[in-house]
């Protein structure tokens, strides 16, 4: 094996790996230095006193095996710059809450592609016991899993969706927002998508619940007094938003049986109705369905 075709399969190598543009010019470009430097030596050597044909041959030996050498270091640079970059792009920047009656998580890293997909309540890990969402991009995901037969079940027309979506990366944050809403626009069931803070996530896992079921067991818990959080883990999110819905529904209607019985009494028995339910910062977008 000549010079020319150690050169040309150290080449070929590097082309089949599938390495940043960067990473791959930069090691081809020291390898190119490195044979540089290797031909300049026996050069000049010859122009000192020709050599013999045994040594000679001993020559072609020796540039060959520091060739060889020098290849073999640069692979291993190369491989290790990509495990580097490997492990990075394995940390996620993002989570994103799916809640029906599953909760799933899906962890997607700065390049929106899933790294990790996780179960959050029991009916959510039997969904994925059959899927692999890993090393998918999340609009990808997202199609896998309600096309689904484990999810089927769950998306009927009465269903209910919320999708929560934590980042640190505001930019990050909006566009999986928006990849969300639009997937979400394709289902015939009602939904809602937002952002939540991760003190939320981490809260909601101290619960068991994914972040749309737990802000949502909030606000019915606030709502209704006799209902604790704990409550709420085994709803759905259809029959979360139907209790809330019912308790705002209620409400207006108790005090507009009080505010007409007030005016009814006369000015001088009127009696002020004030509302102390509180309020709580809620994190979820718009309806649809």
């Amino acid at each position: 094996m000549n010079d020319r075709e150690l050169d040309l399969l150290v080449r070929e190598a590097f082309d089949a790996l599938e390495v940043p543009e960067r990473a791959s010019q930069g090691t081809l470009a020291a390898i190119d230095q490195l044979a540089r430097e290797n031909a300049a030596t026996p050069q000049a050597a010859a122009q000192v006193a020709p050599a013999a044909p045994r040594a000679h041959r001993k020559n072609r030996w020796t540039r060959w095996a520091a060739s060889i050498t020098a290849a073999a270091a640069c692979l291993a640079i190369t491989l290790a710059l990509v495990g580097g970059m490997a492990r990075m792009d394995a940390q996620p920047t993002a989570f994103i809450d799916i809640d029906i009656n599953p909760s799933i998580e899906l962890q997607v890293n700065r390049a929106d592609t899933v790294v990790k997909a996780e179960g959050v309540n029991a009916d959510g890990q039997d969904v994925l016991a059959g899927l692999d969402l890993t090393g998918l991009a999340y609009r990808d995901a997202l199609a896998v899993l309600a096309q689904s037969e484990a999810m089927a079940p769950y998306l009927r027309d009465d269903a209910f969706i919320q999708v929560s979506v934590s980042s640190d990366t505001p930019s990050q944050e909006q566009a999986l927002t928006d990849a969300s809403e639009a997937y979400l626009s394709t289902l015939p069931c009602r939904s809602s998508c937002g952002t939540v803070s991760s003190q939320v996530r981490e809260e909601a896992r101290a619960h068991g619940m994914g972040c749309g079921r737990y802000t949502a067991a909030l606000e019915l818990a606030e709502l209704d007094p006799s209902v604790s959080v704990e409550d709420c883990e085994g709803l759905s999110m259809r029959e979360l938003r139907d209790r809330i819905a019912a308790c705002h529904e209620n409400g207006a209607t108790s005090e507009g049986s009080a505010e007409e019985s007030s005016q009814g009494q006369g000015r001088g028995q009127g009696q002020g109705h004030g509302q102390g339910n509180g309020s709580m910062r809620r994190h979820q977008g718009s309806h649809h369905g």
